[in-house]
């Protein structure tokens, strides 16, 4: 059975991906901070395992993914955030935020996995437009998708 990698499996693109892998008979390895979340997809698809983690938090990142008994075929890293700004004004805390996920989040857990990586690894790395084509109110957003969007 294939196995896939999906961080930020509990909304959006994730769930969507982790639901349709499932479906197609992967073993779907959804990761997230929601575990009650996570858990009603699991009782929803019985190949699909929950894994409860924060991605911008290095070792429990490590810890979590390095537990994984075996290599993926397919690793999607798409946790990620978007939060706007008004009027115009920096939030410096705001754009760490924004980028603790949607940068180093995605090297967290490329850092963890990478030693499991074997010929034939697919990694998948979820950008956007927006870090070529500003978005308004959506900087700190596009800036972080530009930043990733050479990872892959």
């Amino acid at each position: 059975m294939k196995q896939v990698v999906i961080t930020g499996a509990t909304s959006g693109i994730g769930e969507q991906l982790a639901r349709d892998y499932a479906r197609q008979g992967w073993r779907v390895i959804a990761c997230g901070r929601n575990k009650d979340k996570l858990d009603a997809m699991q009782r929803d698809h019985a190949s699909l395992e929950p894994l409860v983690f924060d991605a911008t938090d290095r070792d429990q990142t490590h810890q979590a993914l390095g537990a994984l008994s075996a290599s993926s075929d397919l690793v999607i890293l798409n946790a990620g955030t978007c939060e706007y700004i008004d009027y115009g004004k920096i939030d410096v805390p705001l754009f760490k935020r924004v980028f603790d996920i949607n940068v180093f989040g995605v090297l967290n857990c490329i850092e963890a996995l990478q030693a499991s990586f074997v010929p034939g690894t697919h990694l998948a790395i979820v950008g956007s437009s927006a870090s070529y084509m500003p978005l308004p109110r959506a900087e700190a957003y596009g800036a972080s998708k530009a930043a990733i969007s050479r990872c892959g």
